[in-house]
């Protein structure tokens, strides 16, 4: 078992409340409870901090957050579906087409020019409510296959689980614009209301960028969360 796959499992057992007094056992538990290594439980640990799950207190353990099923999780590089474990998350393909990057998409994934690359537009809903518009481009020489029925789903559960990558993080840039006529129209909005727009670059661990997107969010439906290290 990896660091990933024992931070899924500690994850799954918080939002489902199995943990007693809002306190996670001690590493030494978890090491002989699934059988892992020290740096695999701390490795696990620090993601859970990392998405803002669980604190720790030096010299007393770690401890649960109050759950915050509302908000946007900045840090997290695992999707919208894992940042909302708790509501229906679906997703609407209104773009998927193939085009060679030109000079522009060239320098955003720093390859060739004239590597292909995945452009997709999608609506993702959450509850039935219209939530975001992403404008995505992936490097087709990194995620050689992309169809609607896999985008219409996680597309960063089928890289990780289906594709075998692992996705290491992100540079994210926020900024908020006015939106025109048709986002409007499709996040049920007003032309020209605010709205929260994130640019992300994200990279594989061993430092590859696979994909580039532009999020625009509704800003009535889109609180964000993310720790601030203090130390």
């Amino acid at each position: 078992m990896n660091s990933k796959q024992l931070t899924a499992i500690i994850k799954e057992k918080i939002l489902n409340n199995e943990y007693e007094h809002m306190k996670l056992p001690t590493e030494d538990m978890l090491m002989d409870e699934y059988g892992v290594t020290r740096y695999c439980v701390r490795k696990a640990i620090q993601n859970l901090v990392n998405h803002g799950l669980i604190y720790q207190v030096q010299g007393s353990g770690m401890y649960i957050k109050e759950k915050r099923d509302d908000c946007l999780i900045l840090s997290s590089t695992e999707g919208i579906v894992m940042s909302f474990p708790n509501k229906k998350v679906e997703s609407k393909v209104l773009n998927l087409h193939i085009q060679e990057a030109d000079d522009e998409l060239a320098k955003e994934f720093k390859c060739e020019k004239g590597t292909p690359i995945y452009k997709l537009t999608r609506l993702r809903y959450l509850d039935g409510e219209p939530f975001c518009i992403e404008y995505s481009r992936y490097n087709k020489k990194i995620i050689p296959y992309l169809s609607n029925e896999i985008a219409e789903g996680s597309i960063y559960e089928y890289i990780r689980n289906d594709l075998g990558l692992s996705i290491g993080f992100a540079d994210k840039i926020i900024l908020c614009d006015k939106i025109n006529h048709e986002q409007a129209e499709l996040l049920n909005l007003e032309e020209n209301d605010p709205g929260l727009f994130i640019n992300d670059t994200v990279y594989l661990s061993n430092g590859t960028i696979f994909n580039a997107s532009t999020v625009l969010y509704n800003y009535k439906l889109t609180k964000l969360f993310d720790v601030a290290n203090l130390k």
